[in-house]
């Protein structure tokens, strides 16, 4: 799990979407460690929703602001976060799980997802957030926590492309929550529609 610094507010770029959008996306594909990625334009363009003119673009601005640095090899990209640690927090899991509530790591989860709400329908996030999420009376971690490791731009497309293959793009499991109604529909909330979308 990341957490993106409040300094990314004051960048230049902050209010150009297009640009905005690709660095939080690389931010959230990079390697944990190394703070790079190999990838294409094209791969960029279908990952995000941005066309290629749009990706070449939104580099440029990264490039220029001493965001991302780009190195072109043969047939790929690969991109690197310059200063990855000032940006970008890293937190184990577990330890995080100490500090904070099962409800407020759920909400958490849940607005991380949201920020695929451009990318995904809201059906498909909506079904994705309650598989994963899913928590028994007892337990004292979501599913998701549960995992060695959890990408969620990787998950996200995985579970695209099943739902595609079987025909699934909602709740898989019908299991029932531990918590109240009001409580997930206000999680819930989160993942819908916003302004008669």
């Amino acid at each position: 799990m990341i957490l993106i610094s409040r300094n990314l507010y004051n960048w230049e770029h902050y209010n150009n979407l297009p640009a905005l959008r690709l660095l939080i996306h690389v931010f959230m594909t990079v390697d944990m460690k190394s703070g790079s990625r190999l990838c294409t334009l094209t791969q960029l363009s279908l990952e995000t929703g941005l066309s290629i003119r749009q990706i070449r673009t939104a580099l440029k601005k990264c490039e220029d602001s001493k965001k991302v640095t780009r190195q072109t090899t043969r047939g790929a990209t690969r991109l690197t976060v310059i200063d990855w640690a000032d940006y970008v927090n890293f937190e184990n899991t577990s330890d995080k799980a100490k500090g904070k509530t099962i409800e407020e790591r759920m909400q958490e989860f849940a607005m991380f997802i949201d920020n695929y709400s451009l990318q995904y329908d809201k059906e498909m996030l909506l079904g994705f957030f309650d598989y994963w999420s899913e928590c028994g009376e007892r337990d004292k971690k979501m599913r998701f926590e549960k995992e060695t490791s959890f990408s969620i731009p990787k998950r996200l497309a995985r579970w695209k492309k099943n739902g595609q293959k079987y025909g699934k793009t909602g709740n898989s499991g019908g299991n029932q929550s531990p918590y109240s109604q009001a409580f997930m529909d206000k999680i819930r909330s989160k993942l819908q529609p916003k302004g008669g979308e």
